[in-house]
């Protein structure tokens, strides 16, 4: 529903016709919605629900924390510079990058929905970017490209992440990462993706660093 309605906010914003046709139970809520874009302009009314869509309540997706994200874009130093996120859900870290002044941000969801919203909000924002549907790992959009940050928030102890697939992959540059530890293929990944000189920031949990793979 939100990313319908943001569909339609930023059609508004361009001055367009919305591409698609409206769902029947969004549309009672239409004149609201109007006349929160007449008050706070496109832009501002999708913060304003998308604010009410992120706050934490029962059953829904974790996100990463503003603060949190704020706090990685800011160490990888991305203002000027293009920005990657392999695991970008609803966008949380791509939107810090384009607080933090980025020029171009470029994603990738398993979760078709969450990478409908980041793309959403991105484009309100006028923000060049890219935000792909599939998995990052087996299905790689942006394979060969290299970007001057990559900053993710990867997903923790799941480990079925393709270990028995892509056992040659070229990615694994320091050995293949255990079948148990995929945090170390999201580093390698990330690695694989940023340019000579460039940053990686990843989220991690901390057993990370004390295993042996992880040490290694």
């Amino acid at each position: 529903g939100l990313a319908a309605i943001g569909e339609l906010l930023l059609a508004r914003q361009r001055g367009q016709r919305p591409r698609r046709t409206v769902d029947p139970q969004l549309k009672p809520l239409l004149p609201d919605v109007d006349a929160l874009a007449d008050e706070l302009g496109p832009q501002g009314a999708f913060d304003e629900l998308w604010q009410r869509f992120s706050a934490p309540g029962p059953g829904r997706s974790f996100a990463t924390p503003d603060d949190s994200a704020d706090l990685m874009v800011a160490l990888a130093h991305v203002t000027g510079g293009s920005v990657f996120d392999p695991t970008a859900g609803s966008g949380a870290v791509l939107r810090a990058a384009a607080r933090a002044g980025c020029t171009s941000a470029y994603g990738q969801e398993l979760d078709t929905d969450l990478a409908r919203l980041a793309r959403l909000w991105l484009a309100l924002r006028d923000v060049p970017s890219e935000v792909s549907d599939g998995d990052s790992l087996r299905a790689d959009a942006f394979a060969g490209r290299t970007f001057d940050a990559v900053v993710s928030h990867p997903p923790f102890g799941l480990t079925n992440w393709g270990h028995e697939e892509l056992g040659y992959d070229a990615r694994w540059e320091y050995g293949l990462p255990p079948r148990t530890e995929p945090e170390l293929a999201w580093v390698q990944h990330a690695l694989s993706h940023v340019r000579p000189g460039g940053h990686v920031v990843l989220l991690m949990p901390p057993a990370a660093a004390g295993r042996r793979a992880g040490r290694r």
